[in-house]
């Protein structure tokens, strides 16, 4: 036997259909949909099927709007995945230090493999290579770079040349 729902008294006034336009696909908009269902008469056995959901995340996002009524509903908590192993302050010393590495090179471009060396030199953390691709997309930096100028290149010549 289905354990009974305990849904607010304001449950059923509430136009989950009309927010859930609103907020679309997103995660937000699945728990809306979820609760539309149940304001519908489905099941959570049924709203659980039709959304490829588990019955206690189904119960959960319930009991969400009833204690917290819709912010509690539509918060989306933070926590999920690793924690960086550099701390926010650390990641800021890195950038500057990224910044003006590049400024003192004399042409080329900064590796990932120096940045990995960097951080290990001055932070002391060991890092994958294949970590400092999101760390540094985290960080605001970008693949996309501009020409690199060879340090020893003459402008004047180069210029002549093309004429």
């Amino acid at each position: 036997m289905a354990r009974p729902l305990h849904l607010p008294q304001y449950f059923e006034k509430e136009d989950f259909k009309v927010l859930y336009k609103t907020h679309g696909q997103k995660k937000q908009g699945v728990r809306l949909l979820a609760l539309r269902y149940i304001q519908e008469g489905k099941s959570v056995k049924e709203t659980a099927s039709l959304l490829l959901k588990t019955e206690y995340t189904i119960r959960e996002w319930i009991h969400l709007y009833a204690e917290g009524g819709m912010d509690s509903l539509l918060s989306i908590r933070a926590g999920r995945g690793r924690n960086s192993k550099l701390s926010p302050l650390d990641e800021i010393h890195l950038k500057d230090e990224i910044a003006s590495l590049t400024n003192s090179l004399k042409g080329g471009r900064l590796r990932a493999e120096d940045i990995r060396g960097l951080i290990q030199s001055k932070f002391k953390v060991e890092y994958g290579l294949s970590a400092i691709y999101p760390l540094l997309h985290r960080l605001g930096y970008s693949w996309i770079t501009a020409r690199s100028v060879h340090p020893k290149a003459d402008k004047n010549l180069q210029d002549s040349f093309k004429k």
